[in-house]
C-alpha cells in the first residue's frame, strides 16, 4: 500500500507524498528483482477511502471551516471525478484481484483506487 500523494503531490502532505512516491519506487524495483522467483509485486494507491482516517479529516475540515460535518465530507470528496468516498470493501476487492491467480501477468503496476483523484494522462 502507497498512496495517491506519492503520484500527485499536494502542498498538504508534502511528507505523505515523499513516503509514498518512495513505496511506489521501491514496488516497482522489487518487482523487477523478484520476478525471476515468480514473486509479483504491485503498488496500490488508495486515494480517499472511508475509514477512521477520513472519518478524522472530515472532522479536522469541519473545525477548521465552522462547517458542519457533511458539507466537510462533500469537500474532501469533491476531490475525486466519482465525487464520494470509496468503501473498504472497494479497496479490499483490488487487493484479491491483484493477489488471485487471474493477475498472474500483472506486476510492476500501480494501481489506483481513488475514484479518478488523480489526474494522469
Amino acid at each position: 500500500m502507497a498512496g495517491t500523494h506519492g503520484r500527485q503531490p499536494r502542498s498538504y502532505s508534502v511528507t505523505a507524498g515523499v513516503s509514498n512516491a518512495a513505496l511506489i519506487n521501491a514496488s516497482k524495483v522489487l518487482s523487477e528483482v523478484a520476478a525471476p522467483f515468480n514473486i509479483r509485486v504491485n503498488a496500490i494507491n488508495p486515494g480517499p477511502i472511508e475509514t477512521d482516517r477520513m472519518v478524522y479529516l472530515v472532522k479536522e475540515k469541519a473545525e477548521e471551516l465552522s462547517i458542519p460535518s457533511t458539507d466537510a465530507k462533500r469537500i474532501l470528496a469533491d476531490v475525486t471525478a466519482l465525487k464520494r468516498f470509496g468503501t473498504p470493501e472497494e479497496l479490499a476487492a483490488a487487493v484479491v484481484f491483484l493477489s488471485s491467480s487471474r493477475a498472474s501477468f500483472i506486476t510492476g503496476i500501480m494501481f489506483d483506487i481513488d475514484g479518478g483523484q488523480v489526474q494522469s494522462i
